[in-house]
């Protein structure tokens, strides 16, 4: 018995350690959701983070919903109402054509409606990657060339006068400030944001009441962990990581949702007392070796089950988003 309460020390330690870790990402996936927020009732703010996130290439999606846009490649879009870019520099638009035989463009105008530069069209589900040279520091427009929508801004900032130096040398801030600049025009209304932190908030309180009451209970652990994971998992608003940190964030999402049901389904197979159901009352011999196949065996089935409700949902949201939004249409002239 003696020999074992180092062993049990060392997992109670290692537990401790990555349920600190795990709930410092659930925190910080929380946090995130709160720039956009600030942005969506702060035009100042809002201007500024699309100035801080300027960079030399911008993603746009051509729909029947009309233009959208993107963080970064396969990132969620938004509805397309302004891009930032450096002075002095290169940069490119990617338009995603994604309807059938419906040719769409890249159209950019100045402040006086001339166009910037000749436009190709994009047909047939295609992409193109438009090059532009550098322009002077100032507010442009853009919109769909073959099929105009409300015109959206397209601001070149100077970078050495608009940017502060710490975001133009420092990796991943620039990225952050325009994930929250676009996020912002997808905030939640206010009763609903109210919610879902107030949710997550009682999913945490929960979590780390479980752990200072029974520290050493396993059906315990394993429920605070799930709990952690659903504070982060279940608020929309902090969804907002995927577009600020997209490669992490993705990451952190994915981990979350597995995470989160396996802690669930591993607490149901071990409450109440810890001890895993059903009793093995077989040969001692194979006993653990037989459970670790029957673990494993649970956690393939819990992400397979999770990686196809994930893109089951995500091709019904692009279906409906499809089907409920008409395209818009405006010229550019109205605007400038």
């Amino acid at each position: 018995m003696a020999a074992r309460q180092p062993v049990a020390k060392l997992a109670r330690a290692t537990f401790l350690g990555f349920f600190v870790i795990y709930t410092a990402g659930s925190i910080a996936w929380l946090l995130s959701g709160l720039p956009p927020v600030l942005a969506a009732q702060v035009p100042s703010v809002h201007a500024t983070l699309h100035q801080w996130g300027a960079g030399n290439r911008a993603y746009l999606i051509a729909s029947r919903k009309g233009l959208e846009q993107q963080a970064t490649a396969g990132a969620r879009t938004v509805p397309a109402r302004e891009l930032a870019f450096r002075a002095g520099e290169e940069f490119s638009i990617r338009l995603d054509n994604r309807e059938r035989g419906v040719a769409h463009s890249v159209l950019v105008v100045d402040g006086t409606g001339k166009e910037i530069d000749e436009r190709e069209t994009v047909t047939n589900r295609s992409f193109k990657e438009y090059r532009f040279a550098a322009l002077p520091p100032g507010t442009y427009f853009f919109t769909d060339g073959e099929r105009p929508g409300p015109p959206g801004k397209l601001v070149v900032v100077d970078g050495t006068r608009e940017i502060p130096a710490v975001i133009r040398w420092v990796p991943g801030i620039a990225t952050i400030a325009a994930g929250a600049a676009l996020d912002a025009h997808l905030t939640e209304p206010a009763p609903e944001l109210i919610l879902q932190y107030l949710f997550s908030a009682l999913n945490l309180g929960l979590g780390f009441l479980l752990i200072r009451l029974r520290p050493r209970d396993l059906a315990a652990r394993l429920l605070a962990l799930g709990m952690i994971g659903t504070a982060a998992v279940f608020n929309f608003q902090a969804h907002s990581t995927l577009e600020e940190i997209p490669r992490l964030g993705v990451l952190l999402h994915d981990g979350f949702h597995v995470a989160t049901g396996l802690a669930y389904i591993y607490a149901l197979l071990v409450f109440p007392d810890g001890k895993l159901v059903p009793r093995w009352a077989g040969p001692q011999r194979w006993k653990w070796q037989l459970r670790a196949v029957a673990l494993a065996a649970v956690t393939v089935a819990a992400v397979v089950i999770f990686s196809w409700l994930q893109r089951f949902f995500d091709t019904v949201t692009a279906q409906e988003a499809e089907a409920t939004f008409p395209a818009a249409s405006c010229t550019v002239n109205e605007i400038v």
